[in-house]
């Protein structure tokens, strides 16, 4: 177990990014929310809050709320802006149990084979431990998937804290996801991402994190049932193989 104080290993066990690429909702998952033009509020219930691939809930459920703007600057470009609310729940400090941010993304296209691209600027805020608080700027590339079954699409992305959890510690995070349309309405996602800091004695050593997840869209809800890890035992159980659910609905 890496030296650090108990406050910090609260903050790495109750941070959001995403993020997300991918993994993890607000930031990450916002672009697949907001309607272009448009503003969307999106409600999840999820089996748990996992980010990179660990539970910031201690595997109990979590409400979550993610509000995106989104306007079209003509030329292919887009400023996105947006914010989120998750709960969390951490055993030995349960006086922090929101998780919360902003982001503003400006996106376009390469003009190339359908690769388009994004950089976000995202601001992580604990209303309950503001020492906490961090900016993580991201820098990605994409190709959506058309909508037939078997076509696939992808994001890569790289992510980087300058002062990872308000630990004095640099953060850099790498991710690979993929999208494979599947019969039905079916999606299959796969993720795999790397985390890794400059100074592991504040933080963590480096950990990977992966999740297989299938998705579909139902009435205007959006549901998903996967499987989720990270690499080595820092986390206990709150890293350890498990499967994972949430459900959501954009207005």
């Amino acid at each position: 177990m890496p030296r650090r104080s108990k406050p910090l290993a609260a903050a790495l066990l109750l941070v959001a990014c995403a993020s997300g690429a991918a993994e993890t909702a607000g930031a990450a998952d916002s672009d697949a929310n907001a309607d272009p033009d448009g503003v969307a509020l999106t409600v999840t219930l999820a089996s748990e809050y996992a980010w990179r691939g660990i539970s910031l809930s201690q595997r109990k459920p979590s409400l979550q709320f993610d509000l995106a703007f989104t306007r079209a600057l003509g030329a292919g470009l887009a400023l996105e802006a947006g914010a989120w609310a998750y709960s969390t729940s951490y055993a030995e400090h349960p006086d922090v149990h929101v998780d919360s941010g902003g982001y503003a993304n400006l996106t376009g296209t390469t003009g190339w084979n359908g690769i388009g691209w994004k950089l976000q600027a995202a601001r992580y805020v604990f209303p309950q431990a503001q020492s906490w608080n961090y900016t993580e700027l991201t820098a990605a590339v994409d190709h959506p998937a058309a909508e037939h079954p078997g076509a696939v699409g992808f994001e890569l992305a790289y992510a980087w804290a300058p002062d990872a959890f308000g630990s004095g510690s640099r953060g850099r995070y790498v991710q690979a996801d993929t999208k494979v349309r599947l019969p039905r309405g079916f999606d299959l996602k796969l993720h795999l991402g790397r985390s890794l800091y400059d100074r592991p004695e504040l933080t963590y050593p480096s950990f990977s994190d992966m999740r297989i997840a299938v998705t579909k869209s139902v009435a205007g809800f959006d549901g998903e049932i996967g499987w989720i890890a990270t690499s080595g035992d820092h986390f206990g159980r709150n890293g350890a193989p498990r499967w994972i659910a949430a459900v959501s609905r954009t207005f």
